[in-house]
């Protein structure tokens, strides 16, 4: 099995998600997954069902994780945010019990 494929499925990504790197620090002390949501995929409001341009935007989040792969692990995604209900598409890897905890306070764009 690709290693790609094995740690997406660890994290229980299916498509549109997927990893598209995960490397070792050289000190072996840090393990980085690099996460993207399939561009071709339309993104929907999981509340009100809304789609299109305008409606949502792909943020940049980093999420820590102390011990995944016995290595202190940081996940970057982008991930698809509505502006309709101020929400963001859920995340795999933050369902309960994952251990994953968000560290990077994302930027909100106010509405002109």
């Amino acid at each position: 099995m690709d290693q790609l494929v094995f740690i997406s499925a660890t994290l229980g990504l299916a498509p549109p998600w997927y990893v598209t790197s995960a490397t070792i620090s050289k000190d072996g002390s840090r393990f980085n997954i690099i996460v993207e949501y399939g561009r071709l995929a339309p993104a929907t409001c999981p509340f009100c069902g809304a789609q299109g341009e305008g409606t949502c935007v792909l943020e940049n989040e980093t999420w820590f994780h102390a011990d995944f792969f016995s290595h202190p692990t940081y996940l970057l995604a982008r991930v698809p945010h509505f502006s309709c209900c101020d929400t963001a598409l859920p995340r795999p890897w933050c369902r309960p019990g994952s251990r994953f905890t968000e560290v990077a306070i994302r930027e909100k764009k106010e509405a002109a």
